[in-house]
């Protein structure tokens, strides 16, 4: 577990404490959010924001990771489309003509 390589799933059913629990053994390294769309299971369209409510019982950091940092380790994405957005100049099409 502490190199990084396990990584597991969990969905809405499982509710705070279980995901809670499983965070205190194995770390917040290791849990990724699935809403389990299209299912019957899913909450959809309140999936997200009800795991978004466990914050009060994961903390910042473990939700942060169970709602994306964990997925971007294990996919392996060194960026995401917002990073340094406000930083980011914006990319102006040149003309194809020359207009001389």
């Amino acid at each position: 577990m502490q190199q990084g390589r396990v990584f597991c799933g969990i969905e809405n059913h499982e509710g705070p404490l279980m995901t809670k629990a499983v965070v205190d053994i194995l770390g917040d390294g290791v849990l990724m959010y699935q809403s389990d769309y299209p299912h019957p299971e899913s909450l959809f369209p309140a999936a997200v924001d009800t795991v978004l409510e466990w914050k009060s019982v994961l903390g910042e950091p473990a939700t942060r990771k169970l709602m994306g940092e964990n997925a971007m380790r294990f996919l392996r994405l060194a960026s995401t489309p917002w990073d340094d957005a406000a930083t980011t100049e914006p990319v102006v099409a040149a003309s194809a003509s020359s207009g001389d």
